[in-house]
């Protein structure tokens, strides 16, 4: 079983898109077995790529080529890098149905970059930031509110 607290083995693969996460996969023998955990900023440009091409929401879990690609919520993934799990059995590769997120009243986006944030702005993180997200993927009502992000303060002052 692995532990995240022990994740050491960071590989740079250049800017994180699907290209390069495909090519990680091949290059680095990934198997079905394995997952790719990523930095929370890189995670969310993925989010926002998959959009942008598919015109579709996200779907979780995220699996590339069969390998589970998935946000490292204990932050421990630096930037514009990708961690191997291998042969990891923590991480869930189904989506579970019986969250109902019936305590969810509103997901805030930044209106500017999409980012998850709450009312005010900030950045959610780690499990809340999750949760949100499992909702928007796995909810039938979707609606998010955009307020302006704190991440992108310096736009709507231009």
């Amino acid at each position: 079983m692995n532990s995240r607290e022990n994740i050491q083995d960071f590989k740079h693969i250049g800017k994180i898109s699907f290209k390069t996460l495909r090519d990680a996969i091949l290059d680095f023998n990934v198997s079905d077995e394995d997952t790719i955990l990523l930095n929370p900023n890189n995670f969310d440009d993925i989010v926002i790529e998959h959009q942008e091409i598919y015109k579709e929401s996200f779907q979780s879990p995220f699996l590339l080529l069969q390998v589970l690609i998935t946000e490292d919520t204990k932050d421990l993934v630096p930037r514009n890098r990708i961690c191997i799990l291998r042969k990891d059995t923590i991480n869930q590769r189904t989506v579970n149905n019986e969250d109902t997120f019936s305590d969810i009243d509103n997901a805030f986006r930044c209106g500017w970059c999409g980012k998850i944030v709450d009312r005010d702005g900030y950045e959610l993180e780690g499990h809340t930031r999750q949760r949100i997200i499992n909702y928007l993927e796995n909810s039938e009502y979707r609606h998010t509110i955009n307020v302006d992000g704190i991440c992108c303060k310096h736009k709507r002052q231009s």
